[in-house]
């Protein structure tokens, strides 16, 4: 699944390998892509939610990432591995999505990704 920030032409762009994984899985790759002209940064910190049916929730997941700053310059792609922590949390069958945030000059924007555990 794909999300994005900008028009057809100017966007950035976060999307899992693949729409579904199994309950048993450990780790998703992720992929950032900077398709516009400016310059943005992230870091290794995110979030997971899962889609309750009516809202998104954030799974209480607790774990220590270095506070490194990722540059991400215009039209560059850059891997993030993303960590389940199955033994802190259940992943029953449903609807969950990654979230990280990347800024630039002009602001901060949520980039989520969604996907399905089967």
């Amino acid at each position: 699944e794909i999300c994005f920030i900008g028009g057809p032409k100017m966007e950035i762009i976060m999307k899992t390998l693949q729409n579904t994984y199994s309950s048993s899985t450990v780790k998703i790759n992720i992929t950032i892509t900077n398709n516009t002209f400016i310059e943005y940064s992230t870091d290794m910190n995110y979030s997971i939610e899962y889609y309750n049916g009516s809202t998104w929730v954030k799974i209480p997941l607790e774990f220590c990432i270095d506070d490194v700053m990722i540059f991400l310059h215009p039209q560059e792609s850059k891997e993030f591995n993303i960590y389940l922590y199955p033994d802190q949390y259940y992943y029953q069958p449903g609807k969950y999505r990654i979230c990280k945030t990347v800024s630039s000059n002009d602001g901060i924007y949520k980039l989520t990704s969604p996907f399905n555990i089967q």
